[in-house]
């Protein structure tokens, strides 16, 4: 009996500390996986998010508290959750947004979006998935992953030119339109924007919007993308070679690349509010645009850990024919304007780009098409859109139904450096914005910005407010005029103030 206790001690023991070694060699992306990243890549790391590791969450709940930096070596860069009263608000608009999308005949958004903020109130949540097959199902994707809408911020990390980003992530959803909801999952605002635009993977920066022509993503499903910026914008899909991304406007290349310098960087939006409908299991950025080779082994790091296949890059797949297939498949995808994974969709005619497993058609039975047939399809495709859009538009280019789709205004951001100021729209609704001062002239060396105010706002009049007071502790002259050189900075606060949150006052 003894014995029999003793042995059943011992192996209670060697299980826990089974256990043990697994938990520790999965936090580490440890060789059990079989990804390691590259220790060259390392040591360029400006931040490395892991949703296996460094994700802090409430006792009781899994709400994300923050999403520590994993990195090596470097200062971390933590990202948090927005204060809950800006979160609510944003939370607000975000919820307007989804309920005219399900109006537009969408509701099953409309259904996963409000099952999501009566469960978690639209925080970022931690999602667990244990050692065996992710969340999609077919033994793919990663064991961990974080669930938005509403974004996390970091305040001191700032993205610029000659970098390389990597991101684990799968959409909730695809919408049309420059403005579509549920799209940012990265980056400053306004300029700076990692997101999807028409399915498509975008970079939104100043009076442009780059877009990369290749394979059109499917909604639900869990991939990896890359970004390049030396000069001019890359992108890449699942291991795909880096291709130049082109302009929607007109143009590309560095010429038209801007980062806002706003130091905010938000994750799951680019706005530190709640701009992304989907899951993050994992964010790299290297500080340095890395060559081709060394891309692949990041690429072949994230495929091995999140068991996520990549392309072929042998295998033709990113031949002329088949971009132009591919091409011809968004073609659809964005003529039906939505691009919803299966689980939201009704029952569909069969075919397109949200099919899995064996109903998609085979990449070879696709590449054996005739280029006549190929060109064929394309003009149908294209004149079927054309149609739709005269009818939406009633022949006239405006919108005639009842919720009008948002025009694309190419000069609605500010460029960078200037300061921000509220919408037309809110200025003319609210009485206090056609004044001079929308508070009354509250004294500006105690006054605080209002907690709903957009966080790159508050960040604007506090650096603003600082550099004054400075200026006047290190003002060596007194009398008039110290006073003046004084009610001139007040005077420049004030005008900022009521620029900056005239809608708040």
């Amino acid at each position: 009996m003894v014995r029999v206790a003793r042995s059943i001690a011992l192996l209670m023991k060697l299980r826990v500390l089974a256990g043990l070694l697994l938990s520790l060699a999965w936090a580490a992306g440890s060789p059990l996986d079989g990804a390691e990243l590259d220790a060259a890549v390392e040591g360029k790391l400006l931040l490395w998010l892991r949703a296996e590791e460094g994700v802090e969450v409430g006792r009781d709940s899994g709400m994300v508290r923050a999403w520590h930096d994993s990195k090596p070596q470097g200062i971390a860069h933590d990202f948090v959750p927005l204060p809950d009263g800006q979160r609510r608000f944003a939370l607000g608009k975000l919820e307007d947004q989804v309920a005219r999308a399900s109006r537009r005949g969408h509701a099953g958004l409309g259904r996963q979006f409000s099952a999501s903020v009566r469960e978690d109130g639209g925080q970022a949540t931690l999602r667990h998935t244990g050692g065996s097959a992710g969340d999609v199902g077919g033994g793919e994707g990663p064991r961990a992953s974080v669930h938005f809408p509403c974004g996390l911020v970091c305040r001191h990390l700032q993205l610029h030119d000659q970098m390389t980003l990597f991101l684990v992530l799968r959409p909730d959803f695809f919408e049309a339109g420059d403005q579509a909801i549920g799209q940012r999952f990265f980056g400053h605002f306004p300029y700076g924007q990692l997101r999807f635009n028409d399915g498509m993977v975008a970079f939104r920066t100043d009076m442009n919007e780059f877009v990369l022509d290749a394979a059109h993503p499917i909604a639900g499903d869990w991939m990896i993308l890359g970004f390049r910026f030396s000069g001019r914008p890359e992108a890449s899909i699942n291991g795909s070679p880096f291709a130049e991304m082109i302009g929607k406007f007109g143009g590309r290349g560095g010429a038209d690349m801007v980062f806002s310098p706003t130091n905010f960087v938000t994750l799951g939006g680019t706005n530190a509010d709640c701009g992304f409908l989907g899951d993050i299991a994992e964010v790299i950025v290297v500080d340095e645009a890395l060559s081709d080779a060394n891309a692949e082994k990041v690429f072949e790091y994230l495929s091995t850990k999140h068991r996520l296949q990549l392309v072929d890059r042998t295998s033709g797949a990113n031949s002329a024919e088949a971009l132009a297939l591919q091409s011809a498949a968004r073609s659809e995808a964005v003529r039906h304007a939505y691009n919803f994974p299966a689980s939201l969709r009704g029952p569909g005619p069969g075919q397109g780009p949200g099919l899995r497993g064996s109903e998609r058609p085979s990449q070879e039975g696709q590449a054996s098409a005739s280029q006549a047939a190929l060109l064929e399809q394309m003009k149908l495709l294209q004149n079927q859109l054309d149609a739709l859009k005269s009818q939406a538009t009633g022949g006239n280019g405006h919108a005639t139904g009842q919720i009008p789709e948002k025009p694309t205004i190419r000069h609605q951001y500010p460029r960078a450096g200037e300061t921000i100021a509220p919408p037309s729209s809110e200025v003319k609704t609210n009485p206090k914005c056609l004044g001079g001062d929308a508070f009354a002239k509250l004294p500006v060396d105690t006054w605080t910005p209002p907690a709903l105010a957009p966080i790159e706002a508050i960040q604007s009049w506090e650096d603003a407010h600082a550099k004054a007071m400075n200026e006047i502790n290190h003002y060596d002259k007194g009398g008039n005029l110290l006073r003046e050189f004084i009610h001139a900075r007040v005077k420049k606060l004030r005008i900022l103030r009521h620029k900056l949150f005239c809608p708040f006052a």
